[in-house]
């Protein structure tokens, strides 16, 4: 999946605990979750673009503050 930088939120780097939450009974229905096995962090971003049904992406990440750094710069 790709998007436009311009229509990144809030950007969010979660560790295992917060991640295993997200991912169970705080999950939205319509979110776009990417989750590999074995990798116990990850990394949400709110979409702000309306063209987009997803609300957030969530995807797994080894190295998710280096992720939030990166997007956030």
């Amino acid at each position: 999946a790709r998007i436009n930088r311009s229509f990144l939120g809030a950007i969010a780097a979660l560790d295992a605990d917060q991640t295993k939450h997200a991912l169970g009974a705080g999950a939205h229905a319509d979110a776009l979750i990417i989750s590999r096995a074995g990798i116990k962090a990850s990394v949400v971003v709110e979409i702000k673009d309306e063209s987009d049904p997803h609300p957030y992406w969530q995807f797994s990440s080894r190295n998710p503050q280096t992720v939030l750094r990166a997007l956030s710069s």
